[in-house]
């Protein structure tokens, strides 16, 4: 199987573009959030379709990439939670697992994103003697030092453990990594008051021989890496 976590801390990054400095005021939509920003309100894109609500909080300062021709004014990336900053670009933790996995196999074998099977994409495929589908989630929440998955109900993520153990079932591999996009995270689990199916998916996936990793970030105001991997308790 392949080896994913033999890195060394920072060694995986993604460079920030320029931030702007706001205070996070609401959630108008899904997608679009207000700040205050230079005495007047701005509407940002939020990457991110989860509930996000333990960490957009009104009142806490919020850093945006300025984008024009946008109908907003740009990405909203991190959110000050105390000393520490938040990661909430959902976007980011395939790109981090993108280099990782051009570290860990080199050029000599295929890497293709967004790869269809069954009509659903998967995140990567890796074209080795066997061929290798990995999936990528993105963490927000964490609480008690557990980053927790998902933090609301996510059809879409069942969906795709069951295409995971579909695909042991016929011989290849698969795996899927969480990335908590923040460092105060020591441990994973899935978030079964949340979504108690997805847990169970989870579990059973493992049974059949599905891969579980977990990794916290380093989070700045100029990039964001991968720093350690996690315990998986399930």
């Amino acid at each position: 199987m392949l080896k994913i976590d033999d890195f060394e801390p920072f060694e995986i990054s993604y460079e920030f573009p320029p931030l702007l400095e706001g205070i996070y005021l609401e959630r108008l939509n899904r997608f679009t959030g207000s700040l205050k920003f230079e005495n007047r309100i701005v509407n940002v894109h939020i990457p991110n379709s989860g509930r996000l609500q333990e960490v957009l909080k009104k009142g806490r300062k919020a850093y945006f990439s300025p984008k024009k021709g946008l109908k907003t004014e740009g990405f909203l990336q991190l959110i000050k939670e105390g000393e520490k900053f938040v990661s909430i670009d959902a976007r980011i933790p395939n790109k981090l697992m993108e280099r990782l996995l051009q570290k860990m196999v080199g050029k000599s074998k295929i890497i293709k994103r967004e790869a269809k099977i069954n009509g659903r994409r998967m995140d990567f495929l890796i074209e080795d003697s066997k061929r290798i589908w990995i999936e990528t989630k993105s963490i927000t929440l964490v609480e008690n030092g557990f980053g927790l998955f998902p933090d609301s109900p996510t059809q879409r993520g069942r969906e795709h453990l069951k295409e995971l153990i579909k695909i042991k079932e016929k011989g290849e591999e698969g795996i899927i990594v969480f990335i908590v996009q923040r460092e105060d995270a020591e441990k994973f689990s899935p978030n079964r008051k949340i979504d108690p199916e997805f847990s169970d998916l989870l579990k059973g996936a493992v049974l059949k021989g599905i891969e579980v990793f977990a990794f916290n970030c380093s989070v700045s105001l100029e990039r964001i890496s991968l720093y350690k991997r996690l315990e998986v308790i399930l």
